[in-house]
């Protein structure tokens, strides 16, 4: 189920064209109840933003503004190297000090960006004006002509002005008179609720795993490290891989003598599988479809020698990555590195004998075909069809 994961409000310059963003906390309110302050909201915010899948991608390569008060800003959680198209609204609850001076010309000699955020103008901010590089007034908070007379008065600065809470073409045409150079406000488009979805820890492990193991670079040593942090996953596939369906003279006792005994495809095929099997929240008996998919492409794709066939189980498992992790394929496939034309395939919706996928998808349907395909390649479907499935049977004990 989707949730609140937070709002998106642009800003505009004068002519109206989009020049940024800015992100505004929203909480799943059955989740994040009485979250109030300033730090816990910016760091559920950036948490959302980073860790989660997002149903649409949020800056369309635009600087991104979020609010920070000091606690963040002198904490650990805050960055170490200055994130690129990002700005940090410091909020007008920070007090200003010493410390909080200090605090923020060391971070902008290390090249972080600040916006001063609902400025006041007979206030104490001004004392931060050398390291901002936004001011935002705020037009509702102050008259126009208390705003514009401020400005006259203000001399020689090199932040941009940034007018909030424009609600009308005539705040819109006078802060633009006064010298206005970026606008936000619901004169121009209210802020829009993103929604998502959560995603846990060991969902985040399991996606950083997946998209390792998919690396074409990836090496036998790579493989075998990468598999050996993770107990279960050891395990289990040496569980697999000393079974029946691998009849070697001797027991496999480790995980780099079973990427040589069996090759690296292999390892990494059953690696993907066992990890998703692990971290999924899914009845089990998804799985027995998706590796009937899986091997179907992978037999049949071998079979008509179509471009790519070793990566056709690839393919075929991957093809529900969403539905075994509750997670939109799209958001999914921007998280793992993939080969170009995996993701090509996953995405391809044309049906032609070439997408192996759309074939053996259409055929678990109906298990039949379009007649257009002839019917050599209908026979060889569905005798490779079958032998997935007696496949899929034996292995169902092993994964689970």
């Amino acid at each position: 189920m989707n949730i609140n994961m937070l709002a998106r409000q642009p800003i505009y310059n004068q002519n109206n064209q989009l020049f940024a963003f800015e992100l505004l906390y929203r909480g799943d309110d059955s989740q994040n109840a009485g979250v109030t302050d300033d730090f816990k909201a910016t760091s559920e915010l950036l948490a959302n933003l980073c860790m989660n899948s997002l149903d649409e991608e949020i800056s369309a390569n635009r600087p991104i503004f979020i609010n920070v008060d000091l606690e963040f800003l002198t904490s650990e959680s805050f960055f170490s190297t200055p994130p690129p198209n990002l700005v940090f609204e410091i909020l007008e609850t920070v007090e200003i000090s010493e410390r909080s001076i200090n605090c923020i010309r060391k971070l902008k000699q290390r090249g972080f960006t600040f916006a001063l955020d609902d400025f006041e103008l007979a206030g104490q901010h001004s004392k931060l004006f050398p390291y901002i590089s936004y001011l935002k007034i705020d037009v509702q908070a102050e008259s126009l002509d208390d705003i514009e007379h401020y400005l006259k008065n203000l001399n020689g600065h090199n932040f941009s002005l940034l007018a909030e809470k424009v609600e009308d073409k005539e705040s819109f045409d006078r802060c633009l008179q006064m010298g206005f150079e970026l606008f936000q406000g619901y004169y121009l488009e209210r802020p829009k609720v993103i929604t998502g979805n959560k995603v846990t820890a060991n969902k985040q492990v399991a996606l950083q795993l997946i998209s390792e193991l998919s690396r074409e670079d990836i090496s036998n040593d790579e493989i075998a490290e990468l598999i050996a942090t993770d107990p279960r996953l050891t395990f289990k596939l040496l569980k697999i891989i000393n079974c029946p369906l691998y009849p070697f003279k001797r027991e496999i006792e480790n995980i780099h003598e079973a990427v040589v005994m069996l090759g690296v495809d292999i390892i990494k095929q059953w690696a993907k599988i066992l990890t998703l099997v692990s971290e999924s929240e899914q009845p089990v008996e998804l799985f027995r479809t998706l590796l009937v998919r899986a091997k179907t492409c992978e037999l049949y794709g071998k079979s008509v020698k179509v471009a790519n066939a070793k990566d056709c189980f690839t393919i075929g498992l991957f093809s529900g990555l969403d539905a075994a992790l509750n997670l939109k394929l799209d958001n999914i496939l921007k998280e793992i590195r993939l080969a170009s034309h995996i993701k090509t395939a996953l995405q391809d919706n044309n049906y032609s004998e070439q997408n192996v996928l759309l074939l053996v998808k259409d055929y678990e349907k109906n298990l039949a075909l379009k007649p257009a395909l002839p019917q050599q390649k209908q026979q060889a479907l569905t005798q490779h069809y079958w032998q997935a499935v007696k496949w899929t049977d034996e292995i169902m004990t092993l994964i689970t």
